[in-house]
C-alpha cells in the first residue's frame, strides 16, 4: 500500500488519517481534512485567479486555462498548480481557527508563513534600483543580453532553492521529532540537482513541493516520482534512469500534433478523442525512452536503435503490465512508425531502408507477444466461467424486475424523489439487459426521441426502439428494444414525469440526470437493483452478455444462435472467443462417449461399407432409429424421391452441401432395387456405368448435367466419356449450359412480351413480385432455349463430325434418359405449348432482326 507523508511530522504512513488522529491528536474532522489534502493533492482550485505573472484572470476552470499557457514549460504550469492548492488549504486553516471551533485545533498557523517568505523592503528598493542600472546600462548586443538572461534564470533558482532550503531548516527546529532519512535523501538529492549546472539541451524545473510530488506520483510515466539518490558512479543502468518526453522539442511536438490530428479526425467523438489520447500517451513513453543519451532529437537519429527498441520491450514486461496493455503499446508504436515512413517531416535523416527495418522489428515484437496475449485471453475465460449466470436466475431477475417497475413508478409520481429514479433506471436496465444482453452503452445512449419514434412504427402490439449510437454500430447498425405494449406504457409513464423530475426538461437522454449528458452510473443502479431483488452475486452489464451468449450457444440450433447474435450487436467467432464459454462436466462426458465409440470394433479397410455400416449400427443402436441404406459418402446419393442422410430429398440437394471429395461406393445392387434395364453396357466401364445409373451428389464445384439427371464435377469429360458427345462445338454448348454460362441479350421476356437487352436484369428490375426461386426458373428456361437454337442452328449447319442426339430434338433419345425416367410413362409438361410458342416468337424475332440489319447497311451504302 503506497505510504503518504504526515504534513505535521514528515514520516511516512500508510494510514495517514489514522495516525493524524492516534499520534498527533488531531480531533477536529474539518482540520484533519484538509491536513490530509496535502499530501494527497486533492483540493479543488478549480475557480479562482491565475497565478501566472502578466496574467491575473480569474476563471471557473483553472485546469483548461492553464492549459492556454503555451509558453511556459509544464512543470511550470503543475508547479502553479500546486501553489494554488497550498495556498488554498492553508487559508482554509486560517479560517477554521479564526472561526473558534468547538474541537479545538491541533495544528498552527505558522505553516501558513512557511508557504512564501516576506521580501524586505531593503531587498525590493536594491531590485528595483538593480532594474533601473540595467534600463539605463543596456547593451544592445543580442548576444550579451541572452547571456544575462540566462545568469537571471540561474540567480532566480539559486535565490528560491535556498528560500526552500531555509523553510524546511525552521520547520525542523519546530518540530520535536526528525524526519525520516529517506524523505531528507529525497530532499538533498533534489536540492543538489537543481544547484548543478544546465546541459546545453536541458531546461530547468522548478523544485517540487510535497503537494507536486504526489501529482507526479499520479502522472505515472509521464512524471515519474523521484528516486532516492544512488551512489556516485559514471554510468548508471537504463532501469535506474527516467526517461521523460523531450518537451523542448519542437519538431517532435510538431510530429505528434500532426500525427493526433491523422488519428482524430475531422469530427472526433468523445470515445475516439480518449483513444487518441492514449495512443499518444504510450507514443510519448516510447519516445522517451528511445532518446535517453542521444542528441540532434529532430532528425529521429535516435529511432534507428533496434538494441534500444527490444530493451524498451523488456521494460515493459518488467514493469508487470499485463500482456494485452503491451500488445496495445507495441501496435501504437508500429502505427506511428508507418505514419513516420509514409510522411517524414522536415527535420527527418531517417532513410527508406531505416524506416523498414523499424517496421519489420516492431512486427517482430508483435509477433512474439501474441501469444502471451491468447494465452491471457483464456485465463480472462476461465476467470469468466466463475461469473456465468445461471438460467433461473436471469428468469428470476426479469420477473422480480417485472412486477417491482410499476410500483416504483407509482411511488415516483407522488414523491419525484430521485432515489426512486435511480431504482427505476436500476430495475428497467436489469430487466431489458437479462433479456437482450445489450451493453451497457445501449441504455446509456438510449435517447427520448428514438424512444418516442418507436411509437409510430409499432405493428402487432410490438414496439421497436432502434438506438443509433453503441460500440458495434458500424458493423451491425442500429441496436434494437422490442417491447410490448405493457413495457412500452413503462417507458412512456416515465416520459410524462420528466417536467417534475430534476433536469428533465432539457433532456436529451431517456435516462437522464442533473446534467445535459447521458448517465454514466447505470452500472451502479443495475447492482443496486439486483441486490435488492434478492439475487446472488454483483454482477454487470458485461458479466449478464456473455451469460446469454453461453446459454444461447447451448440451447439453439447455429441459425438461431446467429439470430440471437445478430440482435444482440455482436460476431459469434467474438462469442466463441470471449463470450460463449466452455464446455461443463455433463457436454465434456458426451464427448469422451463419442471418442470411445470410435475406437471399438474391429479394424476395417479404409473407406469400405464394412466400416460404414459399423458405424450405422452404432449410431443406430445409440439413437433407435434405423441406419440408412447406403453409407453417406459424396459419391453415394440416394435414388431419386428417398430422403437424403441430411433430411432433404436428393433432388433437391444443394451444391454446398457435400464439401468432401467424392468416392466410388461399391458397384454391388442394392437389396430390393429393381435391376436397371434398357442401358446399353457392352461399351461402359463400370465406373460409367455407374455414373450414368446413379445421381451423383453435388459437391461446392459440381454442375447438372444437361443430357441426364447426374451432377458431374468434370463435365466436359462427363459429356466426351459417357454421352459421346464427340463434336467440340456441341459439347462447349452443353459445358455453357451446365454451367450456367450462356450470355443471354436481346430477347424477349416470356412474362411480358416486352423486347429487353439484358433479361436477367429485367427480370430483376421488371418484375419485383418475382421471388428468387421463380426468377432463377425463368432464366434458366432462357438459358435452355437459347442453347436449343443454336444447337438446332449447328446441326442445321452439318458439321464433319456428326452431333449426337440431345435436348434440342423434338424427342429425347432414349440413351440419354437414366433408366427410371425411361421406364416411367411419358409426361407431357403443362407448359410445353407455350415454350413452343416463345420458341417460334424468337425464331421469327430474329428473322426479322436480321432483314432490319441488312435494310441498314444497304442504305448506309446508299448514302455514301
Amino acid at each position: 500500500m503506497p505510504s503518504s507523508d504526515c504534513p505535521l511530522c514528515h514520516r511516512g504512513y500508510s494510514q495517514l488519517s489514522q495516525h493524524l488522529g492516534v499520534s498527533h491528536g488531531v480531533r477536529n474532522k474539518a482540520e484533519r481534512k484538509l491536513l490530509l489534502a496535502i499530501p494527497s493533492g486533492r483540493v479543488d482550485v478549480r475557480k479562482g485567479t491565475c497565478p501566472l505573472p502578466a496574467c491575473g484572470k480569474y476563471t471557473s476552470r483553472m485546469d483548461r486555462h492553464l492549459a492556454t499557457h503555451t509558453e511556459v514549460t509544464v512543470a511550470a504550469r503543475r508547479q502553479a498548480t500546486e501553489t494554488l492548492k497550498w495556498r488554498k488549504i492553508m487559508e482554509g486553516l486560517a479560517k477554521l481557527w479564526a472561526s473558534n471551533p468547538a474541537v479545538a485545533m491541533v495544528s498552527s498557523l505558522d505553516l501558513a508563513g512557511d508557504l512564501e517568505e516576506p521580501i524586505n523592503a531593503a531587498d525590493a528598493e536594491e531590485d528595483e534600483e538593480e532594474a533601473a542600472g540595467e534600463q539605463d546600462s543596456a547593451c544592445n548586443n543580442p548576444s550579451c543580453r541572452d547571456e544575462k538572461e540566462d545568469l537571471r534564470r540561474q540567480v532566480d533558482m539559486l535565490s528560491e532553492s535556498l528560500r526552500k532550503v531555509t523553510r524546511h531548516y525552521r520547520l525542523q527546529l519546530r518540530r520535536s521529532r526528525g524526519r525520516p532519512s529517506s524523505h531528507l535523501a529525497r530532499v538533498t538529492g533534489r536540492l543538489l540537482s537543481s544547484l548543478r549546472p544546465l546541459a546545453p539541451g536541458e531546461e530547468e524545473e522548478p523544485l517540487a513541493t510535497p503537494l507536486e510530488e504526489a501529482g507526479r506520483q499520479d502522472l505515472g510515466s509521464e512524471a515519474p516520482a523521484p528516486q532516492p539518490p544512488a551512489k556516485a558512479s559514471t554510468s548508471s543502468s537504463p532501469g535506474d534512469e527516467n526517461h521523460p518526453f523531450p518537451d523542448h522539442v519542437a519538431a517532435l511536438n510538431i510530429l505528434l500534433e500532426e500525427y493526433r490530428g491523422h488519428q482524430e479526425g475531422a469530427d472526433p467523438g468523445p470515445r475516439l478523442f480518449n483513444n487518441v489520447a492514449s495512443k499518444i500517451f504510450r507514443i510519448r513513453h516510447f519516445i522517451g525512452y528511445m532518446v535517453a543519451g542521444q542528441t540532434d532529437l529532430a532528425s529521429l537519429g535516435f529511432l534507428n536503435h533496434t538494441a534500444r527498441m527490444r530493451s524498451w520491450h523488456n521494460s515493459l514486461n518488467l514493469a508487470k503490465i499485463a500482456e494485452p496493455t503491451v500488445h496495445h503499446y507495441l501496435k501504437n508504436v508500429a502505427q506511428f512508425l508507418a505514419y513516420v515512413a509514409e510522411t517524414p517531416p522536415p527535420t527527418c535523416r531517417l532513410s527508406r531502408t531505416v524506416m523498414v527495418g523499424l517496421n519489420r522489428e516492431i512486427k517482430t515484437m508483435i509477433r512474439s507477444v501474441r501469444r502471451k496475449v491468447v494465452m491471457h485471453e483464456v485465463r480472462v475465460k476461465q476467470a469468466k466461467e466463475g461469473r456465468l449466470i445461471s438460467k433461473a436466475t436471469l428468469r428470476q431477475c426479469v420477473a422480480s424486475a417485472k412486477a417491482a417497475v410499476p410500483d416504483i413508478l407509482g411511488r415516483l409520481r407522488e414523491t419525484a424523489d430521485r432515489a426512486l429514479q435511480w431504482s427505476f433506471y436500476g430495475h428497467l436496465t436489469a430487466y431489458l439487459a437479462c433479456i437482450y444482453g445489450h451493453r451497457g452503452g445501449v441504455f446509456q445512449n438510449m435517447t427520448i426521441a428514438e424512444v418516442e419514434a418507436a411509437k409510430t412504427g409499432s405493428k402487432e402490439g410490438c414496439y421497436v426502439i432502434n438506438i443509433s449510437t453503441h460500440k458495434t454500430n458500424q458493423a451491425f447498425g442500429a441496436a434494437q428494444l422490442a417491447l410490448s405494449v405493457e413495457e412500452y406504457g413503462w417507458l412512456v409513464d416515465f416520459l410524462d414525469m420528466r417536467p417534475y423530475l430534476v433536469g428533465g426538461e432539457t433532456a436529451q437522454y431517456f435516462f437522464f440526470t442533473s446534467k445535459p449528458s447521458s448517465c454514466k452510473n447505470l452500472n451502479q443502479y443495475f447492482q443496486e437493483a439486483w441486490a435488492g431483488m434478492g439475487l446472488p452475486g454483483s454482477p454487470t452489464f458485461t458479466d449478464i452478455r456473455p451469460s446469454i451468449a453461453t446459454h444461447a450457444k447451448n440451447s439453439h440450433s447455429p441459425g438461431d444462435r446467429q439470430k440471437v447474435a445478430q440482435f444482440m450487436c455482436h460476431d459469434t467467432s467474438t462469442a466463441d472467443r470471449f463470450y460463449a464459454l466452455n464446455l461443463d462436466a455433463k457436454q465434456a462426458a458426451e464427448h469422451r462417449r463419442l471418442f470411445e465409440a470410435a475406437v471399438e470394433g474391429e479394424d476395417a479397410a479404409q473407406g469400405s461399407p464394412k466400416a460404414w455400416k459399423q458405424s450405422q449400427k452404432r449410431a443406430g443402436k445409440s439413437s433407435g432409429k434405423r441406419p440408412a441404406a447406403s453409407p453417406p459418402t459424396s459419391s453415394s446419393p440416394s435414388p431419386p424421391g428417398s430422403p437424403s442422410p441430411s433430411g432433404s430429398p436428393s433432388g433437391e440437394q444443394g451444391p454446398r452441401e457435400s464439401a468432401s471429395v467424392p468416392t466410388m461406393p461399391s458397384m454391388r445392387r442394392k437389396r430390393g432395387t429393381p435391376r436397371k434395364k434398357g442401358f446399353p453396357r457392352a461399351h461402359l466401364s463400370p465406373v460409367k456405368r455407374m455414373m450414368l445409373m446413379k445421381n451423383m451428389p453435388k459437391t461446392y464445384s459440381s454442375v447438372k448435367c444437361p443430357m441426364c439427371p447426374a451432377w458431374i464435377v468434370n463435365i466436359s469429360k462427363h459429356l466426351r466419356t459417357v454421352h459421346e458427345v464427340a463434336n467440340e462445338q456441341q459439347r462447349g454448348l452443353l459445358c455453357q449450359l451446365g454451367r450456367h454460362r450462356v450470355r443471354l441479350a436481346n430477347l424477349v421476356c416470356p412474362l411480358c412480351g416486352q423486347l429487353v437487352k439484358y433479361p436477367e436484369r429485367h427480370l430483376e428490375r421488371g418484375h419485383r413480385g418475382m421471388s428468387e426461386s421463380e426468377r432463377s426458373k425463368t432464366v434458366r428456361s432462357l438459358e435452355r432455349s437459347v442453347t436449343a437454337g443454336k444447337l438446332r442452328a449447328l446441326r442445321g449447319s452439318e458439321p464433319e463430325i456428326p452431333l449426337v442426339p440431345d435436348f434440342s430434338q423434338p424427342e429425347a433419345p432414349p440413351d440419354v434418359q437414366l433408366p427410371q425416367v425411361a421406364a416411367s410413362p411419358p409426361q407431357v409438361p403443362a407448359s410445353q405449348n407455350t415454350a413452343e410458342q416463345e420458341r417460334s416468337l424468337m425464331e421469327t424475332w430474329s428473322m426479322n432482326r436480321l432483314i432490319i440489319i441488312i435494310i441498314l447497311i444497304v442504305l448506309k451504302l446508299l448514302n455514301k
